[in-house]
């Protein structure tokens, strides 16, 4: 080359030691450069392995906690359902304490209304009877303080109407039945009849029992007997006394029973 063909030998001498010296320079660079490679590259291996175990730890210690978690959901999800029975359970003990409650309060009301006085509406009753006016009673009641209240009131209603107090009243029945009995005289038996029973509805109009008896040929005519009996009451037998049947009690005859109680058949 033409660079080279005019150069000394000094000068190429000294050239080629200067390359030999560089080559041997690169040669030790490159086995340097090549030591710190290969020691570096160990080195971030172990950072990465080390980086790697942390990691599948982590993995192993997340994994662990979601199994927890899975456990912990599935007991609180156990907890509801056992709390959702529970609950299931209350609410039906509370219906069933709400219904018998409910049958407590209608029994009370039945109760207050049976030993509530009887009382009949007058004004308009009264008009209703007026066509029957003349019309001859006698009352009589058991002796007892609610009976004779409700005697007086059917004696103003009448005496509203126009009837008369018997002066020759019909002796008193031998016995009252509950509730109010009307009985007339059998000479105008058709005619009292239709009396008798149109007292009787004015009375129950109020919701107080009453009802037309029998026609009675010992009565004056133009007679009706009004007889005030105790005021009906339902009773309701404890439901923890046992059921009494009379045929199993010896020597006890005519008697009837309801639940726990007998009664005499007449009753």
């Amino acid at each position: 080359m033409w660079l080279f063909s005019d150069m000394s030998l000094s000068t190429a001498t000294a050239l080629g030691t200067i390359a030999n010296w560089g080559l041997l320079l690169s040669l030790l660079t490159g086995i340097v450069s090549t030591f710190f490679v290969v020691q570096t590259t160990d080195v971030k291996e172990r950072h990465w392995d080390e980086a790697r175990d942390r990691s599948t730890e982590r993995i192993v210690e997340i994994s662990a906690e979601g199994e927890k978690a899975k456990a912990a959901l599935g007991t609180a999800q156990a907890d509801i359902v056992k709390a959702s029975v529970q609950i299931a359970e209350a609410h039906a003990r509370t219906k069933e304490a709400e219904l018998k409650l409910e049958g407590l309060r209608e029994k009370n009301l039945e109760l207050e209304k049976s030993i509530a006085p009887r009382m009949i509406e007058q004004a308009q009753a009264s008009e209703n009877l007026k066509p029957f006016a003349g019309t001859q009673y006698a009352i009589f009641f058991t002796p007892d303080a609610e009976s004779r209240r409700m005697a007086a009131q059917i004696r103003a209603l009448l005496s509203m109407a126009g009837w008369k107090k018997s002066q020759n009243p019909p002796s008193p029945p031998s016995f009252f039945l509950d509730g109010i009995r009307i009985d007339w005289a059998a000479s105008l038996g058709d005619r009292l009849s239709m009396v008798a029973g149109t007292l009787a509805e004015q009375i129950k109009v109020s919701d107080v029992a009453a009802k037309a008896g029998r026609p009675v040929p010992e009565f004056e005519p133009d007679t009706i007997r009004i007889s005030v009996g105790l005021k009906p009451i339902k009773i309701h037998p404890p439901d923890s006394l046992p059921s009494v049947n009379p045929a199993s009690i010896p020597g006890l005859t005519g008697l009837k029973s309801w639940g726990s109680m007998l009664f005499d058949k007449d009753e």
